[in-house]
């Protein structure tokens, strides 16, 4: 299940950063809204994501099974970050850094949904996330246009 789960985020992520001439804020934006699609944010799959997280006996199969495609994120994510510091001098922004906090607030905006739905809906989620991008990276997007 894990496996199916893992691989089911991977091609949805990697279908929506696909295609010529992407700036880094449409690549960014497609990540942000993989985590957060429908097909992969239901309350049934974070449960299921959630019983390995909490599972001490279960975390070497989640690293084992999950870990190439969390570390294949986190390049491409990191890559497209690098290039909106290049691009718009935010100096005292660490690409890798940012991406693993930006991980973390995304792990938890999964976690609230689940102990939370009724606050926590994942449209709401989502435009939540890309809140903070922009709060992060005013340069490439507006917080108070953020796109869900």
């Amino acid at each position: 299940m894990l496996k199916h789960l893992a691989d089911e985020q991977r091609a949805l992520w990697q279908s929506r950063v696909q295609g010529p001439d992407r700036s880094s804020q449409e690549l960014l934006q497609a990540i942000v809204g993989s985590r957060f699609h429908a097909t992969i944010c239901s309350r049934k799959k974070l449960a299921v994501w959630f019983a390995f997280y909490g599972d001490a006996s279960a975390r070497e199969i989640y690293r084992k099974t999950v870990g190439d495609m969390d570390d294949e994120r986190l390049e491409a994510s990191v890559a497209i970050i690098t290039e909106m510091v290049a691009d718009a001098g935010y100096d005292q922004i660490d690409p890798v850094e940012t991406v693993l906090s930006i991980e973390a607030f995304w792990d938890g905006l999964w976690l609230n949904m689940l102990l939370y739905p009724a606050e926590y809906r994942r449209a709401n989620c989502q435009k939540r996330a890309m809140n903070v991008i922009a709060t992060l990276f005013p340069k490439h997007f507006d917080p108070a246009t953020a796109k869900d």
